[in-house]
């Protein structure tokens, strides 16, 4: 079965015309076009965007609530160090007790310092 030259013209042709008819009722009924890449990346930019704004407001309620806990862990800190400077009036097993909380209290600053300071550079690489 060979074609000629007008014959495969034609026969384009009519395949264009119900490609172009279907795709003009699809339109018509208001089915979606295919998005281009330019256009997902215009739509992602402001979405992307509040994403940025919401995720620094969330690392900064992160520094707000460390420096609630530094300033608790500070206070309990000190009130250790006082109890600890009274001298005899505590027992070996209490002054133990007291010096061991007093080495968790600086260790969790420790960690503390460390999770703020990841706080910050997270949010330097947002703004």
């Amino acid at each position: 079965m060979t074609m000629d030259l007008k014959s495969a013209f034609e026969w384009v042709g009519k395949i264009g015309t119900v490609v172009g008819t279907i795709s003009g009722a699809y339109l018509f009924v208001g089915g979606p076009l295919p998005a281009t890449r330019t256009y997902v990346h215009a739509q992602l930019i402001p979405v992307n965007r509040k994403l940025d704004g919401v995720n620094l407001s969330v690392l900064e309620q992160g520094t707000r609530i460390n420096g609630s806990t530094r300033i608790a862990l500070i206070n309990e800190r000190g009130a250790l160090e006082r109890t600890l400077s009274k001298g005899d009036a505590l027992d070996d097993a209490a002054r133990a007790t007291l010096t061991r909380r007093m080495s968790e209290v600086d260790n969790a600053l420790r960690a503390l310092q460390r999770d703020d300071d990841a706080l910050w550079k997270a949010m330097e690489a947002l703004k």
